[in-house]
C-alpha cells in the first residue's frame, strides 16, 4: 500500500542544522507565512531557495511538529519578492541584498530568463562588469545542471547524498559514463564499490561479460582480499573467487590479467610455480616498506664495556636486574637502526623498553613513543611513564574516515628525533607501517616491539611476522616469564598454548577458569550471572569494566544477540534515556560501545569532573571504548565518554571599549554601541543595559540581549571563545519601517567585534590546582618542575621523608605531569589535579603567534559595518566607522558615559522625547491625534498620487477610541458594506499601562497576565467581536508562533525574534481593507505605522477606559431590564463597580 504523503511549498528561511557528510538537514521553510520545521537529505539547498517538499508530519518527543521530507523539488520563485529573496540569500556568489534588488529592479520577473539567455545584459547593473555577470550565469546553470542530474541519477536508484558525489566528481559527463562504463565510479567516486556499480550497470543494460565489469570485479575481489588481511591472491585462487562473484566462466577472467597489469591496476609476480597478484596499491606499500627499513637499518660501532657500563648503572639506579635476554636487547638496540624485540605475555618487555629508555636519555636523544591503538598508547605512557601517543597522532593524520587519510609528517616534513619505539608491532598493518616509514628520516633508530604470536592486524599484511621472518633485521626472542607473571595462569597457559602444550582446566586457577555448558541459553544465563554476580566482587571492577569476547558475529552466540541480551540486562529502557534506532541495532545513552572503524576527523574533547573543557582534537580510532554520554535526535550526534589532546584557550579585555555596529543595506537599518568591560574572572559572559526605553524601544533592547547571548564570541587574538567579559548596551537605534530581528543581530555582532579590535586583548590559558605528594628526596626537582610550568606553590608539608606541595599552574604545563612524577620517584610519588578556571596566558606571546590567527581575515566575524549611500550599501572598516556612524559615542576617554538631555534625545529620537511627557504618564507612548494626521499627511498624502486624498481622523462620538475615516477632499463617501470587527491587544503593552495590571506585574508576570485574559474574555462577551491578545515570546530560543484558544478568545506567542508589534503590523497590513481592525497600543512608533495601514487605534489607557464604561453600560442595562417594583436590586454592592467586576463575580 503506497504510503500517503502531503506536499507543502515554500522558501527556505534559514538552515538549522546541516551534516555535510550525508546532507541531512534541519531546515525552516515558511510556507503562506507560517514556519515549518523541516527534517530530511537535502542534495544542495540554500537559504531563499523556493521549494516543494512531500513527506508526512511527525512528533518529536523533544522539538515537537516536523515535517519528514521523503522528497522534494526546486521551484523556480514566482514573483518579484521571492526572485531578490532568493538572488540575496547567499545561494550566488557575489550577489548580495543590495545588488539582488538592483537586479530585479531591473529586470523584475524577467530576471531568471535574463540570467540564462541574455547574461550579458546584467552588465547593465551598476556594480557588474561582464566577467561577474558571466560568473553569475554560470552558477545560476550550475544549479539547473545539478537539479536536472538528479533527476537522471534517481531513476537509476542512486540516493541524493551518492548521486551528490558523482556529479561533483563527473559534472557533466556523468551521462556518458553511466551509460558506457558505470564502473569507473568504482575507481572514481567514495562510497561506490563494484557492488553499486554493478548494479546501476544491470539497470542501464550493460552485459554481464561487459569487459569493464570484469575488470571492475578483479579488482574488486582484491579488495575484498585486502579486508581479510592478504596483500596478495595466487591467481589460481583470484580468478576461482572472481568466477564466483561475476558467474562467468574462468577464461573470461584470466584473458583481463594482462591487460590490467599493463594499465598498472595489478601487478603479477612468479615465485617459484606460483602467480600472485597484487592490487597495485599494496605491492608498492611492501617494496616501499622493505626499501626504507632497509636504508633504516645502519650499524653504529659503540663498545661493548661502554653499553655494559650504562647498563650497570641504570640497573643499580633503579633497582632491577636484566636477564642475559634482556641485556642483549639493550646493545642491538645501541648498535643497530632498526631492532625488532618480541616474546609472549610476562617475558620483560616493558622492562626492556625502559631500560633503553633511559639509556638513550642519558645521552641527550629525543625520544618518541607510539602504539598502533589509543588503549595501546595509554598503557605505555602507564608504564614507561612517558608520554606516548597513537602512530596516527605521532605522524599529525588529516583527512577523514579510514581509507582517506592523510599525514602531515611525511618525505617532505619528517619526524624530527633520534628514537622511535613503536609497541604492539603486531597490530601494524602494511598501510600504517608505509605511512610511518617515510616519515622517518635515515641515521634515526626504529625499535619494533610487539608478540608475534598475537593475531595479525586487521588490514592488510603481517608486517611484524614478515620482518621477522625476513631474518633481514635484528631480532631479540624474550622467553623468559618472570616471577611476577608466571603467577598468572593467563600468561602461563598462553605460552602452555603457542608451545602446543595441554592447558590444566581444573577451575583451580585464580585468573582462568572453564566452564563448559552446551546449550546456548544457559551459557547467557551464566555469563550474566557471571558479569551481575560473581566477578565484580572477585575481581574487584564494576560491571562495565568486563569484556565478553565470542567468535561469531550472526548467530545464538553471537555479538549482535549478546550485545542485545546484555544491554537489556545492564542498561535496561528508561524514560530518561534516549534511545536512537540505527539499522537493526539500538543505541541508548549509558550504553557501553566501541569504534570499529578508524575516523580521523571525529572531534574529541577532554572535559575536567567540573565539566572544563582543557583539551580537545580530532580521531577516533578502532578499539577505543566509551559510555554514550548524551543522544542528540535534533542534531543527529551522540556524544560517547571515552577513558582515555590541545588546550582550550579563551579570551578576555582588560579595560573599557565602546564597540560600534552598524547595519543598513537598501532597505534594512540598526544600530547599537555595546560597553564592553572585564568582568570578574569566572564570570563568563554577562549582559545589561543603560539605553533609555525612550532612546531605543524595550523590545528591541531585549533582542539585542538576546543576540548577545545566542552566541560564543570570537577574540580577536586566537579566535577564541570570549570570557570574563560584561556587555551593556549603551544606546541604539531602529528604523520604524525598514529595522527587523535579523539587522540587530549583525549590528551587535559588528559592535561585539569592532570593540574588540579596539581594546585592550587578554589570553587566558586554564590551570589547575595541584596537591603533590611525594618522598622527600624529589622535593627540590618537583619545586623547580612548577616555577619551570610558569606555576606557584606553597611552603610544602614535611612528614615522615614525605612532602606534600601544593599550588596552581597551567593546564598545559601538568596536564601530562604525573608520567614524569611515576618516573622520577620510581612510582612513588602521586599527584592530584583540580580544575581552577581560566588566568592570564603565561606565554601568550608564543601562543598567538603559533595560533597565526588574522582577525581581519575572519569573514565570519566581520568588525566593520554596513552603511547605506545614494540607494546602495557599502563596507566601512572597523577603524573608520565612528566617522560614519549616527549616533554619537556615549564613552568618554575618562571612562565614563555621557548624559543626554532633552535636546540631545530630540535629536536620537523626536517620536519619543516630547516636552514634559516622559515620566508623568504611563501611557506618553500614545501619539494625539492631531500628530498622527501630522506625520500621515507628511507621508503617504505628500507621495499619492490622487493630490486630492486626504486621511482624516475623528473621534466617534459615543467612546474615547479614535475611528479611522477614510475619504476624498470632496466629501462623496461611498458607502462600504459592513466588515466584521477584530480587536488586537498588544497584551504586555497594556500590562505594563494599567495601574492594576501593572501591580501585579510586579510580584508576578504570569498573574498580570491571566488577569489581563480574564478581563478580555469578559469585554468580548459584552462585545462580540473578534479579539486577539498578543504577547512577546520572541526571547523564547526556537519558539514557533503559538496559537492558543482562551475561552472565548484567541492569544498568539510570537515567534523567535519576532516582537508584538510586528506580528500586529503583519496582521494589520493583510487584513486591514477585509476586515474592521481596530488595535490597542500605546507605542508611539506602531501606532502611525497601525495608522497608515488603515486601522482604527486604540491607545492602552483609552482601552482601559473603553472596558470601565462597556462594564458599566451593561450593569445599568441589566439592571434596568430585571429592577422588580420593590426590589432594587441594582443597588446591592455587588453592581456599584459593574456586573463584572472581577473581585465580586464570585459574590
Amino acid at each position: 500500500m503506497e504510503e500517503n504523503l502531503e506536499s507543502i511549498e515554500g522558501y527556505v528561511d534559514h538552515i538549522i542544522y546541516r551534516n555535510a557528510d550525508n546532507g541531512y538537514t534541519v531546515l525552516v521553510l515558511v510556507c503562506n507565512e507560517e514556519e515549518e520545521t523541516c527534517v530530511g537529505v537535502f542534495s544542495d539547498i540554500a537559504e531563499g531557495e523556493n521549494i516543494k517538499a512531500k513527506g508526512s508530519y511527525t512528533e518529536h518527543p523533544t522539538y515537537g511538529r516536523q515535517f519528514q521530507v521523503k522528497s522534494f523539488e526546486e521551484k523556480a520563485p514566482q514573483d518579484e519578492v521571492a526572485i531578490e529573496r532568493y538572488l540575496g540569500s547567499g545561494a550566488i556568489k557575489g550577489i548580495g541584498i543590495a545588488l539582488a534588488a538592483r537586479i530585479v529592479r531591473r529586470f523584475k520577473a524577467d530576471t531568471f530568463r535574463i540570467i540564462e539567455e541574455e547574461p550579458e545584459r546584467l552588465a547593465e547593473i551598476k556594480g557588474i562588469s561582464q566577467r561577474k555577470a558571466m560568473e553569475i550565469a554560470d552558477q545560476v546553470n550550475q544549479k539547473k545542471d545539478l537539479r536536472q542530474a538528479m533527476i537522471f541519477l534517481q531513476q537509476y536508484g542512486i540516493n541524493t547524498t551518492l548521486a551528490v558525489k558523482i556529479y561533483k566528481t563527473y559534472g557533466q559527463e556523468i551521462y556518458g559514463i553511466l551509460k558506457e562504463n558505470p564502473y569507473r565510479m568504482a575507481d572514481d567516486v567514495e562510497g561506490v564499490g563494484f557492488r553499486t556499480a554493478d548494479e546501476i550497470a544491470s539497470r542501464v543494460g550493460i552485459r554481464t561479460d561487459s569487459d569493464f565489469r570484469i575488470r571492475s570485479g578483479i579488482q574488486y575481489v582484491l579488495l575484498q582480499a585486502a579486508g581479510e588481511g592478504h596483500t596478495y591472491l595466487p591467481m589460481q585462487e583470484l580468478t576461482q573467487r572472481a568466477s564466483r562473484l561475476l558467474e562467468v566462466d574462468p577464461e573470461h577472467i584470466e584473458q583481463h590479467y594482462m591487460n590490467l597489469a599493463m594499465d598498472r591496476k595489478i601487478i603479477m609476480r612468479q615465485v617459484e610455480d606460483s602467480t600472485q597478484i597484487y592490487a597495485a596499491t599494496y605491492f608498492y606499500m611492501e617494496a616501499n616498506t622493505a626499501t626504507r627499513l632497509t636504508q633504516l637499518n645502519a650499524v653504529f660501532d659503540v663498545p661493548d664495556i661502554e653499553i655494559e657500563d650504562r647498563i650497570r648503572k641504570i640497573e643499580k639506579k633503579t633497582g632491577m636486574d636484566l636477564d642475559e635476554h634482556q641485556v642483549e636487547a639493550v646493545k642491538e638496540a645501541v648498535r643497530n637502526g632498526v631492532l625488532v624485540i618480541t616474546g609472549g605475555p610476562g617475558t620483560g618487555k616493558t622492562t626492556t623498553i625502559n631500560t633503553i629508555i633511559q639509556y638513550f636519555e642519558l645521552s641527550g636523544e629525543d625520544i618518541m613513543l607510539a602504539a598502533p591503538t589509543g588503549r595501546a598508547a595509554k598503557r605505555m605512557s602507564e608504564t614507561t611513564g612517558y608520554e606516548a601517543r597513537t602512530i596516527h597522532r605521532m605522524l599529525e593524520l588529516n583527512g577523514g574516515m579510514e581509507g582517506n587519510a592523510g599525514f602531515e609528517r611525511n618525505e617532505q616534513n619528517p619526524l624530527e628525533t633520534n628514537l622511535i619505539i613503536i609497541d604492539e608491532m603486531s597490530m601494524v598493518d602494511i598501510s600504517l607501517m608505509n605511512s610511518l616509514l617515510k616519515a622517518i628520516l635515515p641515521g634515526t633508530r626504529l625499535i619494533l616491539v610487539g608478540d608475534v604470536n598475537q593475531l595479525p592486524s586487521v588490514g592488510a599484511g603481517s608486517v611484524l611476522k614478515d620482518i621477522i621472518d625476513s631474518k633481514m633485521f635484528p631480532t631479540v626472542m624474550l622467553t623468559k616469564i618472570f616471577r611476577q607473571a608466571s603467577t598468572s595462569d593467563i600468561i602461563v597457559n598462553a605460552h602452555k598454548i603457542n608451545r602446543g602444550e595441554k592447558v590444566s582446566l581444573d577451575n583451580k586457577s585464580m585468573d582462568f577458569f572453564f566452564l563448559k555448558r552446551y546449550e546456548a541459553d544457559k551459557i547467557i544465563n551464566v555469563t550474566l550471572q557471571l558479569i551481575k554476580q560473581k566477578l565484580p566482587k572477585f575481581v574487584g571492577a564494576s560491571e562495565y569494566d568486563i569484556q565478553v569476547l565470542t567468535p561469531m558475529r550472526k548467530g545464538l552466540l553471537g555479538v549482535e544477540r549478546l550485545n542485545t541480551i546484555l544491554q537489556m540486562y545492564l542498561n535496561p529502557p528508561s524514560d530518561r534515556k534516549k534511545e536512537k534506532e540505527h539499522g537493526a541495532i539500538v543505541f541508548r545513552e549509558g550504553d557501553k560501545v566501541m569504534q570499529i572503524k578508524n575516523n580521523y576527523q571525529l572531534e574529541w574533547e577532554i572535559r575536567s569532573k567540573y565539566g572544563l573543557c582543557i583539551d580537545k582534537g580530532t580521531g577516533v580510532f578502532n578499539g577505543d571504548t566509551g559510555i554514550i554520554e548524551e543522544i542528540n535526535d535534533f542534531a543527529e550526534t551522540m556524544t560517547v565518554e571515552f577513558d582515555e589532546g590541545s588546550v582550550v584557550y579563551k579570551e578576555t579585555v582588560a579595560g573599557k571599549t565602546e564597540g560600534v555596529g552598524h547595519f543598513e543595506p537598501l532597505r534594512h537599518y540598526a544600530e547599537v554601541h555595546i560597553l564592553i568591560e572585564p568582568g570578574e574572572r569566572g564570570s563568563g559572559i554577562t549582559i545589561t543595559t543603560q539605553c533609555r526605553e525612550d532612546i531605543l524601544d524595550r523590545n528591541w533592547q531585549r533582542l539585542i540581549m538576546t543576540h548577545l547571548a545566542e552566541r560564543e564570541h570570537k577574540g580577536v587574538l586566537t579566535g577564541s571563545d570570549l570570557t570574563d567579559v560584561k556587555f551593556t548596551i549603551l544606546t541604539g537605534r531602529a528604523h520604524q519601517k525598514h529595522t527587523e530581528g535579523g539587522d540587530f543581530r549583525q549590528a551587535v555582532y559588528r559592535a561585539v567585534r569592532q570593540g574588540l579590535m579596539k581594546a585592550d586583548n587578554v589570553l587566558l590559558e586554564p590551570y589547575y590546582s595541584f596537591s603533590l605528594e611525594l618522598p622527600q628526596s624529589f622535593l627540590g626537582r618537583a619545586m623547580t618542575d612548577v616555577e619551570r610550568m610558569s606555576g606557584h606553590c606553597g611552603s610544602p608539608v614535611l612528614s615522615d621523608g614525605k612532602a606534600v606541595l601544593t599550588g596552581r599552574a597551567p593546564v598545559v604545563g601538568m596536564r601530562h605531569y604525573q608520567k614524569e612524577v611515576n618516573a622520577y620517584t620510581r612510582g612513588e610519588g602521586h599527584l592530584t589535579l583540580f580544575a581552577d578556571g581560566y588566568d592570564v596566558c603565561h606565554n601568550a606571546e608564543e601562543v598567538i603567534e603559533r595560533r597565526g590567527y588574522i582577525a581581519e581575515a575572519d569573514t565570519a566575524n566581520p568588525a566593520s559595518s554596513v552603511f547605506c549611500a545614494h540607494g546602495a550599501g557599502f563596507i566601512v572598516p572597523w577603524d573608520e566607522v565612528e566617522a560614519y556612524m549616527h549616533l554619537e559615542a556615549v564613552l568618554l576617554d575618562d571612562g565614563s558615559l555621557r548624559g543626554l538631555n532633552d535636546e540631545e534625545l530630540k535629536l536620537i529620537n523626536p517620536l519619543a522625547a516630547r516636552s514634559g511627557s516622559a515620566g508623568k504618564d504611563d501611557d506618553y507612548y500614545a501619539l494625539g491625534t492631531d500628530e498622527i494626521d501630522e506625520i500621515i499627511a507628511r507621508t503617504s498624502h505628500a507621495n499619492s498620487h490622487d493630490k486630492g486624498a486626504v486621511k482624516r481622523w475623528k473621534r466617534s462620538a459615543g467612546s474615547k477610541a479614535v475611528v479611522y475615516d477614510y475619504g476624498t477632499s470632496s466629501g462623496k463617501n461611498k458607502p462600504e458594506p459592513k466588515k466584521e470587527k477584530y480587536l488586537l491587544v498588544d497584551g504586555y503593552n497594556v500590562v505594563f499601562a494599567w495601574d492594576e495590571l501593572k501591580d501585579i506585574a510586579a510580584a508576578n508576570i504570569d498573574g498580570a497576565r491571566g488577569r489581563l485574559l480574564d478581563i478580555l474574555c469578559n469585554y468580548q462577551g459584552i462585545k462580540k467581536i473578534n479579539l486577539i491578545a498578543v504577547f512577546d515570546a520572541y526571547r523564547v530560543p526556537g519558539h514557533k508562533t503559538e496559537y492558543l484558544d482562551y475561552h472565548n478568545i484567541h492569544v498568539v506567542y510570537t515567534r523567535e525574534a519576532e516582537t508584538a508589534d510586528r506580528y500586529i503590523e503583519r496582521f494589520a497590513h493583510e487584513n486591514a481593507s477585509k476586515y474592521d481592525v481596530t488595535v490597542v497600543t500605546s507605542d508611539g512608533l506602531e501606532q502611525i505605522i497601525i495608522r497608515g495601514q488603515g486601522c482604527q487605534l486604540m491607545s492602552s489607557r483609552d482601552f482601559e477606559k473603553e472596558v470601565a464604561s462597556a462594564r458599566q453600560s451593561l450593569a445599568e442595562a441589566y439592571s434596568a431590564a430585571n429592577r422588580p417594583e420593590k426590589n432594587y436590586i441594582g443597588d446591592h454592592e455587588i453592581f456599584k463597580n459593574g456586573i463584572l467586576s472581577e473581585d465580586k463575580k464570585d459574590g
